[in-house]
């Protein structure tokens, strides 16, 4: 099992119809999430991320963001870290497990928990 969690921002919300959702990776780490995990005795940092620039239409910005995710997510991955994604809106399921997906090659055990705040 990793020992290091690597908390993966994806601050889009072009795949919803309420697009304010990209707001909540910021909003964790500004109430300090990593630090609240840290204090529970687990080794959580955020993950370096570039801001995307929005794109104009909807398909482009999601791609754009879950090609960046995907990135993330196999970053982690390798460096034998726990990745949990943080969003934004469900279109972040794509970039979440193509990243995963691409590193089944290393058999690890492998699992999904998606919590919604609706």
């Amino acid at each position: 099992m990793p020992h290091e969690i690597s908390l993966i921002p994806y601050a889009c919300g072009s795949g919803a119809e309420k697009r304010n959702c990209a707001d909540a990776p910021d909003y964790l780490r500004k109430y300090g999430l990593a630090d609240i995990l840290q204090s529970k005795g687990l080794d959580a940092k955020w993950a370096d991320y570039t801001k995307i620039k929005k794109m104009p239409d909807s398909i482009s910005n999601v791609t754009k963001h879950c090609l960046a995710l995907k990135s993330n997510v196999q970053d982690a991955l390798s460096e034998d870290s726990f990745p949990i994604t943080i969003g934004g809106d469900h279109s972040m399921a794509i970039g979440t497990w193509t990243g995963v997906a691409d590193n089944l090659h290393s058999r690890r055990k492998l699992g999904l928990i998606w919590i919604d705040a609706h």
